[in-house]
């Protein structure tokens, strides 16, 4: 069982008649020997069991006994147990009609899938185009590893933005402030100046209440009379305008605190998104601005007091 270097047999040395005799016992030996593999394999596989749990290599001195080298008893079990794992018995049968050298290329534990069906589907005949097909898809599939590896680097070192959230304070939002405590600071004038006035008004209803007993000129004392009315109709709806714009400026006062209040609606505003309510807060906000224009229109100036649209100079 001495295992020797196999070489192909030059058949011009001999008769055309001859060399077709040879190759056919050739043949014949061939497959009598790619069966002697297999069947020697099964045997050695049994062997490797038994002596699965003594150690020192008690299965390789074995084997040296038996005059077989370590590699080739592995080729011998790596064949017999691929047969094994063959279910179609159209490719055990193409196995078995392969060269020794075939075999054991396909029966490796290494052996690429994709090489062993180009044998069983009849696209690779010989060993070295076995080898050939084994060598380019290996580089294909070191090619694809590279790939993978290039955009496995890319996605790891590729710069992320990180997004840092700034409280951003709008720019109207200090001259809100500043209104709201000017409207608060002439609460107080217009209250006081309210008193004043509610006096003067006083004083100048008694005196029309005079003047309507002691006229001759009832039409013009009717005239003054009416217009006194009106008056202090207009007085009681400043009074009512007072206290609702210490309503409106405590309003602000809430709204617009040194707390920032606005901010805290950042996290709403911002979970709203892209829909209608977003822009029926843009509406919101536009007419809040014209009406804070206006307002700013009408706050009292320096030496002015306005009362439902009159000048009271003093």
């Amino acid at each position: 069982m001495n295992e020797i270097t196999l070489s192909d047999f030059d058949y011009s040395l001999v008769g055309t008649e001859t060399a077709q005799k040879l190759k056919a016992l050739s043949n014949q030996l061939d497959g009598i020997y790619q069966n002697y593999s297999v069947v020697v394999g099964e045997v050695l596989y049994k062997a490797q069991q038994e002596l699965a749990s003594y150690d020192n290599g008690t299965f390789q001195k074995w084997v040296a006994s038996k005059g077989i080298s370590k590699s080739n008893a592995y080729n011998y079990i790596n064949s017999y147990r691929l047969v094994q794992n063959l279910d179609n018995p159209k490719e055990k049968e193409i196995f078995l009609q392969q060269p020794k050298s075939m075999q054991y290329e396909m029966s490796k534990p290494s052996a690429n899938p994709e090489v062993n069906q180009a044998v069983f589907d009849g696209d690779v005949k010989t060993h070295k185009e076995y080898k050939e097909l084994e060598r380019r898809l290996k580089l294909k599939d070191q090619a694809l590893e590279a790939v993978k590896g290039e955009l496995e680097r890319v996605k790891l070192t590729k710069t992320t933005e990180k997004v840092i959230e700034k409280e951003v304070v709008p720019d109207d939002y200090k001259a809100t402030q500043d209104l709201n405590k000017q409207l608060l600071g002439k609460n107080k004038d217009l209250s006081d100046e309210l008193d004043s006035v509610k006096r003067s008004l006083r004083l100048k209803e008694a005196s029309y209440e005079m003047l309507e007993k002691e006229s001759s000129e009832a039409l013009a004392l009717k005239d003054s009379i009416e217009h006194l009315r009106a008056d202090k109709e207009k007085l009681e709806n400043s009074v009512t305008n007072i206290f609702n714009l210490s309503k409106i400026v405590t309003k602000f006062e809430n709204f617009f605190d040194e707390e920032m209040a606005p901010l805290r609606f950042k996290t709403l505003i911002q979970g709203i998104g892209k829909d209608a309510q977003i822009e029926k807060l843009r509406d919101i906000l536009t007419l809040t601005e014209n009406w804070l224009d206006e307002m700013n229109k009408i706050v009292p100036e320096n030496g002015r007091t306005i009362i439902e649209g009159e000048i009271i100079n003093e």
